[in-house]
Protein backbone atom coordinates (compact mmCIF):
# COMPACT_ATOMS: atom_id res chain seq x y z
CA UNK A 1 0.00 0.00 0.00
CA UNK A 2 1.92 3.35 -0.55
CA UNK A 3 -0.72 5.87 -0.18
CA UNK A 4 -4.06 6.04 2.82
CA UNK A 5 -5.98 9.00 2.11
CA UNK A 6 -8.96 9.29 5.50
CA UNK A 7 -11.56 11.49 4.19
CA UNK A 8 -14.65 13.62 5.87
CA UNK A 9 -18.49 13.19 4.38
CA UNK A 10 -17.89 15.44 1.68
CA UNK A 11 -14.36 14.05 1.04
CA UNK A 12 -12.12 16.23 2.43
CA UNK A 13 -8.42 14.75 3.33
CA UNK A 14 -8.55 14.90 7.03
CA UNK A 15 -5.26 13.01 7.41
CA UNK A 16 -3.09 11.44 5.35
CA UNK A 17 0.05 8.71 5.40
CA UNK A 18 2.32 7.83 2.81
CA UNK A 19 3.57 4.64 4.14
CA UNK A 20 1.52 1.84 5.66
CA UNK A 21 4.56 1.00 8.62
CA UNK A 22 3.29 4.57 9.98
CA UNK A 23 -0.03 3.69 10.65
CA UNK A 24 -0.64 3.46 14.96
CA UNK A 25 -2.31 0.41 16.19
CA UNK A 26 -4.83 1.37 18.87
CA UNK A 27 -3.53 0.26 22.09
CA UNK A 28 -6.25 -2.07 23.35
CA UNK A 29 -5.71 -4.00 19.43
CA UNK A 30 -2.00 -4.46 20.69
CA UNK A 31 -3.36 -5.67 24.21
CA UNK A 32 -5.90 -7.81 22.73
CA UNK A 33 -3.59 -9.58 20.09
CA UNK A 34 -0.46 -9.82 22.27
CA UNK A 35 -2.73 -12.02 24.91
CA UNK A 36 -3.88 -13.89 21.93
CA UNK A 37 -0.86 -14.60 19.90
CA UNK A 38 1.49 -14.58 23.08
CA UNK A 39 -0.30 -15.07 26.30
CA UNK A 40 1.31 -11.74 27.19
CA UNK A 41 -1.24 -9.24 28.78
CA UNK A 42 1.68 -6.66 29.03
CA UNK A 43 3.94 -6.51 25.81
CA UNK A 44 7.25 -5.96 26.01
CA UNK A 45 8.75 -4.26 23.14
CA UNK A 46 9.64 -7.36 21.12
CA UNK A 47 5.76 -8.18 21.26
CA UNK A 48 4.70 -4.95 20.67
CA UNK A 49 6.83 -4.58 17.33
CA UNK A 50 5.39 -7.94 15.92
CA UNK A 51 1.42 -7.26 17.31
CA UNK A 52 2.15 -3.91 15.18
CA UNK A 53 3.44 -5.55 12.32
CA UNK A 54 0.62 -8.37 11.92
CA UNK A 55 -2.04 -6.49 12.56
CA UNK A 56 -0.96 -4.29 9.77
CA UNK A 57 -0.55 -7.09 7.25
CA UNK A 58 -4.30 -8.02 8.83
CA UNK A 59 -5.74 -5.12 8.00
CA UNK A 60 -3.88 -5.12 4.64
CA UNK A 61 -5.43 -7.93 3.97
CA UNK A 62 -8.89 -6.89 4.61
CA UNK A 63 -8.44 -4.37 2.37
CA UNK A 64 -7.12 -6.14 -0.91
CA UNK A 65 -10.25 -7.95 -0.43
CA UNK A 66 -12.00 -5.56 -1.45
CA UNK A 67 -13.05 -4.77 -5.03
CA UNK A 68 -10.15 -2.10 -6.61
CA UNK A 69 -11.90 0.84 -7.77
CA UNK A 70 -10.83 2.17 -10.92
CA UNK A 71 -7.92 1.52 -13.06
CA UNK A 72 -5.39 4.19 -11.02
CA UNK A 73 -5.39 1.10 -8.29
CA UNK A 74 -7.24 2.31 -5.13
CA UNK A 75 -9.98 1.45 -2.93
CA UNK A 76 -12.91 3.54 -0.98
CA UNK A 77 -13.90 1.81 2.07
CA UNK A 78 -15.86 2.85 5.14
CA UNK A 79 -13.87 3.43 7.82
CA UNK A 80 -15.43 0.67 10.24
CA UNK A 81 -13.01 -2.11 9.33
CA UNK A 82 -9.65 0.42 9.50
CA UNK A 83 -11.22 1.89 12.60
CA UNK A 84 -11.12 -1.21 14.32
CA UNK A 85 -7.27 -0.95 14.40
CA UNK A 86 -6.46 1.91 13.84
CA UNK A 87 -7.37 5.37 15.55
CA UNK A 88 -8.59 7.86 13.93
CA UNK A 89 -9.94 11.35 13.79
CA UNK A 90 -13.68 11.65 14.86
CA UNK A 91 -14.93 13.62 11.68
CA UNK A 92 -12.94 10.61 9.01
CA UNK A 93 -15.92 8.89 7.55
CA UNK A 94 -13.97 6.78 4.93
CA UNK A 95 -10.68 5.99 3.38
CA UNK A 96 -8.93 5.89 0.33
CA UNK A 97 -6.16 3.41 -0.76
CA UNK A 98 -3.79 3.39 -3.04
CA UNK A 99 -2.67 0.16 -4.14
CA UNK A 100 0.71 1.11 -5.85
Amino acid sequence: MKKWEFLDNNDNVVMEIDNTKKLCIKEDVIIKKSIEWFGDPDPCILHRSAVNKKAILELIDQVENIQTNNSENWHMMDIEIIDDYIALLPNVTKAKIYLK
